[in-house]
């Protein structure tokens, strides 16, 4: 592409966004262009976390008061650095707690996009087979972490950083990559926890029975009690680190789990779950090595095969057992999309397979949108950017 058809592809993008915001970001999540769709996607999110109204109780409210007093906040005492880092730069130049969003928006947004790039890694789509399949993944990838996410800020983006390393491996064979899973401890603390599964991928990605072996095993040390030994190797960590992991291990966070898991979409993401476990076995048994001609797809099965293995351990680990579970089911988009792309050489069963995961993962995300937009007001998605007034302070605000 020569500059002047990039300069002419990026001059429609931002007209577009600023027309039409919420549509130009479900174009550019659907219709995946590279740097604009980064682009346009990454104007959207900061759009987003500038408007948003932080609601007392919520990790955001507490980052956007605390940048008021920063100077009295330490980079010691801080557990999650990217929330310091990120809120001392800004804290230069204003005290605005929507630009601090707005900042956390950008970020999220940007690893979003990128992590996007991976279901679009493939210059053409070569059947209309692939490319609904490709639209239905993405359709419930983006919603298992969705706008409402940027609350906590750090949780999701720190799977973007991870979803967005493993790809990159997958697609490229570069370990270099897997630093980014390394990085991950840097913006939520309790993603240590995930590095054990990278080791665990490095040492077995050319063993998929020794994978299976350990998968199966994990359901049954899933249900010994297991906090009151991570407790303790938190304390190892530093007082700061104990108590903050404690807030994860603590029983008395069984009651929210309870309200997130007792009604029927909690019903659905445990058959979810459980289906999506059957689906790794079943590919972890049907080849021999993992180095064969689909390299891609067998490295995504032995990689999120590792995480599931952790999550079944802490299953029943209170908040930690369900954010893992969240984090076990976006994985799977991964081997979900590079099995099921090649749709017409699927068999029946194989087929019927995909919809008993993807149909009802497409009803938990709709639910997932529902509740969105009873936080974001539904003319979001039809104003012009010079006339979104709706919020309490827009973005009109930050120049008039």
């Amino acid at each position: 592409m020569n500059y002047t058809n990039c300069k002419t592809d990026y001059t429609k993008a931002i007209v577009g966004f600023i027309v039409l915001p919420f549509a130009s970001a479900l174009k550019a999540i659907f219709d995946y262009k590279g740097k604009t769709s980064i682009l346009v996607i990454t104007l959207f999110t900061t759009l987003y976390g500038y408007s948003a109204i932080a609601q007392e109780g919520i990790d955001l409210y507490a980052y956007v008061m605390s940048l008021e007093n920063f100077e009295n906040t330490t980079f010691d005492e801080s557990i999650d650095k990217y929330v310091y880092i990120v809120s001392l730069i800004i804290s230069k130049f204003t005290s605005n707690g929507h630009i601090l969003m707005a900042a956390f928006g950008c970020i999220y947004g940007l690893l979003m996009s990128l992590s996007l790039k991976f279901f679009n890694s493939e210059s053409t789509i070569v059947s209309k087979q692939e490319r609904y399949i490709k639209y239905v993944v993405v359709f419930i990838f983006v919603n298992i972490f969705s706008l409402s996410t940027l609350g906590g800020v750090r949780y999701a983006t720190a799977f973007y950083l991870l979803f967005l390393g493993l790809s990159e491996y997958i697609l490229t064979s570069n370990k270099l990559f897997l630093l980014f899973v390394f990085l991950t401890p840097l913006i939520h603390f309790s993603y240590y926890i995930y590095i054990i599964c990278a080791v665990l991928f490095l040492i077995f990605r050319q063993k998929p029975k020794a994978i299976f072996f350990l998968l199966i095993l994990s359901f049954f040390f899933g249900q010994i009690s297991i906090s009151s030994t991570m407790s303790s190797l938190a304390s190892l960590m530093g007082e700061g680190f104990s108590e903050r992991s404690n807030s994860y291990l603590n029983v008395n966070t069984i009651d929210y789990n309870n309200s997130y898991l007792n009604n029927w979409t909690g019903t659905l993401l445990d058959y979810i779950y459980y289906f999506e476990n059957a689906f790794l076995a079943y590919l972890l048994l049907r080849k021999k090595n993992f180095s064969d001609n689909e390299g891609k797809l067998n490295f995504s099965v032995a990689c999120v095969g590792c995480f599931f293995i952790l999550t079944n351990v802490v299953i029943n680990v209170p908040h930690l057992g369900l954010r893992s579970q969240i984090i076990a089911r976006a994985l799977t988009m991964i081997p979900l999309y590079l099995y099921f792309k090649n749709w017409q050489s699927r068999t029946s069963a194989e087929k019927a397979a995909f919809i008993l995961i993807v149909v009802p993962s497409i009803l938990v995300s709709l639910n997932e949108i529902i509740k969105v937009m009873g936080t974001t007001p539904i003319s979001l998605a039809f104003y012009p950017l010079p006339f979104l007034n709706t919020f309490d302070s827009s973005v009109f605000s930050l120049f008039f």
